[in-house]
């Protein structure tokens, strides 16, 4: 089977890794088209392609994969089967309109966050290798924080909740910390292995976790996030527990990070749980036979 992932630039990073986790652990190939330039630096197979080399990939390929690209595929490209992964707010937003679209097309739909199961489409996590070869933290006790990115503007600037962390961390005896925003990839992965302990989303916009949290518990980084009730419900079903240990707002995060400043231990078990995690729902091979089982399934829908 040949599939052709199309990924928005800020997509790129997901599809890479599930190219490279069908081409490595399946005798299926794949490739990947971005769109525009990878923002965080991610490798990237062909970015913005000639028009010959797209429709050659077009012509190869038995089915698409829209990594909330559909914009990237031209007008007269010949109809093939079609899952479409949804990364977030597109879909968090649009979810009925996205479903009949995708009913009325033929196309099976997949999502990245567990949250977005709740609107119908199938999770499969995104790949992620074990990274445990670059953890090297710093003496201490230290913290890291990945901001949002300054796109968002002012209005959503904090959608992170990195307010909540500074407020939680002020004052703080033998903590370091590191908060950082729009550094590429492999700087990002440098710093969150320095840390001890990784905070990721906060605050009203969280919905559980992304790829940050990923890249910490391969990391051996424990992640300390929030989410809604029926999200962090929905991820105790699915999953028998949580992957990080919640916290709600300033306060109760300041006393999270004191008991693991002062708990080697419970570090070493969150870490644990997270790596474990990771490893059974997000590894490569796990990540690509999920994903050839779903495309097989399109293909059979249409032929």
């Amino acid at each position: 089977m040949n599939i052709l992932i199309l990924a928005k630039s800020d997509y790129s990073g997901a599809g890479y890794a599930l190219m490279d986790a069908i081409n490595t652990h399946t005798l299926h190939k794949a490739r990947l088209i971005a769109g525009g330039r990878t923002r965080y630096g991610y490798p990237a197979d062909l970015i913005r392609p000639t028009q010959d080399d797209l429709w050659k990939l077009i012509e190869w390929a038995d089915v698409y994969n829209f990594q909330a690209g559909t914009e990237l595929l031209p007008g007269g490209a010949p109809r093939k089967p079609v899952v479409k992964t949804y990364h977030g707010s597109e879909y968090r937003k649009h979810w009925g309109r996205e479903n009949a679209q995708a009913k009325a097309r033929g196309w099976a739909q997949t999502c990245l966050t567990v949250d977005l199961s709740q609107f119908g489409a199938t999770w499969i996590g995104r790949a992620m290798p074990d990274l445990s070869h670059m953890y090297s933290p710093d003496p201490g006790f230290h913290v890291a924080h990945a901001a949002a990115p300054d796109r968002h503007g002012k209005g959503k600037r904090d959608r992170k909740g990195t307010t909540i962390v500074q407020a939680a961390l002020a004052g703080l005896k033998d903590v370091t910390f590191d908060i950082f925003h729009d550094v590429p990839n492999d700087e990002c992965l440098r710093r969150k292995a320095k840390a001890h302990l990784y905070v990721d989303q906060l605050g009203p916009y969280s919905m559980g976790y992304g790829t940050s949290s990923l890249e910490a518990w391969a990391l051996g980084v424990p992640v300390v996030s929030e989410a809604p009730d029926e999200v962090l419900d929905l991820m105790r079903e699915r999953f028998g527990r949580l992957p990080f240990a919640p916290c709600h707002d300033a306060d109760s995060l300041r006393r999270c990070i004191v008991k693991f400043r002062d708990s080697p231990e419970l570090r070493a078990r969150w870490a644990i749980a997270g790596r474990r995690y990771v490893k059974r729902w997000h590894s490569p091979v796990f990540v690509a036979e999920r994903y050839i089982e779903l495309f097989e399934r399109a293909i059979d829908g249409v032929s």
